[in-house]
């Protein structure tokens, strides 16, 4: 999960508190599809998006702490049957599910993407020894977190400047370089 904050500095501007509230909105939900498919060039044109990432090798070194080891017993197992030791992954069903879909809703206060065909093997991890997958799938680093707020920056600022304020001295936007 994402949580973030959203904070204008700076002189009292024309827009009203719900004006934003349907730009924020918008934002929040092309957020959750630019980390899901990406193809949005305001979030720092990462065109993959991503979830991807989450089904690589790399990916316990991108999400550091996250991933929990799987025991070797297991990873055998899935060399030997599918020929491979992808995280996430054992025989590409939830790869595939997880990858072709999602739904967004929300309201400005928050937005929740459902992935419709994920299976059931993501909530497993209750029991202990278990790794948590539905945590390692929604896990964010530093980078993506920084990446989809500047593309939220984005669209706001166009928001607003649609809406008369000046991006200068009345928005207080953030500097993530």
């Amino acid at each position: 999960m994402i949580q973030a904050r959203i904070t204008y500095i700076g002189e009292p501007m024309e827009v009203k508190v719900k004006g934003f509230r349907p730009a924020i909105k918008a934002a929040l939900i092309r957020a959750v599809h630019a980390w899901h498919s990406g193809n949005d060039p305001d979030f720092s044109g990462q065109s993959a998006g991503f979830l991807p990432f989450h089904f690589t090798h790399q990916a316990h070194y991108r999400y550091p702490g996250v991933y929990q080891p799987r025991t070797i017993r297991y990873q055998k197992r899935k060399m030997h049957k599918y020929g491979h030791n992808k995280p996430l992954v054992f025989s590409g069903r939830t790869q595939r599910d997880v990858s072709t879909s999602i739904s967004v809703s929300g309201t400005a206060r928050s937005v929740h993407g459902r992935m419709p065909h994920a299976n059931q093997a993501l909530n497993f991890g209750g029991r202990p020894g278990m790794p948590k997958m539905r945590d390692e799938l929604l896990a964010v680093n530093q980078q993506e977190a920084e990446a989809l707020a500047r593309g939220v920056d984005v669209i706001m600022t166009q928001y607003l400047s649609d809406q008369g304020a000046k991006r200068g001295q009345d928005y207080g936007g953030q500097d993530y370089s």
